[in-house]
């Protein structure tokens, strides 16, 4: 049951990133639609199950520093979040407040 509910995931994955490129084309030719926001999202989607898909990304990373960048970003956030999940990292504690006192000038005689 198990294999058959990734396959399922899988398959939705892959029509969901088809539908996102196909979206995106169709953007690109529209002047109210900004079709790059939907191209990229489904390449990201599509990415983690189409080989082919997956090494045009490595590609143009390695190609085009700033992507690389962006990636390396959305990638830290996404395990940190995923982290945060399984309760491994801890919340950062909020910054303390000020000392009330200190906040006030200095009385002038």
């Amino acid at each position: 049951m198990k294999q058959a509910w990734h396959f399922i995931l899988k398959a939705l994955r892959i029509g969901l990133g088809i539908s996102l490129i196909v979206l995106g084309i169709v953007g690109g030719m529209l002047p109210i639609l900004q079709g790059w926001i939907f191209f990229t999202a489904g390449v990201l989607i599509l990415a983690r199950d189409v080989p082919f898909v997956r090494r045009w990304l490595h590609y143009a990373e390695q190609r085009i520093p700033v992507l690389k960048r962006v990636l390396d970003q959305g990638r830290h956030w996404h395990d940190r979040r995923r982290q945060r999940k399984a309760g491994v990292v801890r919340e950062a504690a909020p910054p303390p407040s000020p000392d009330p006192a200190s906040r006030c000038p200095e009385p002038r005689e």
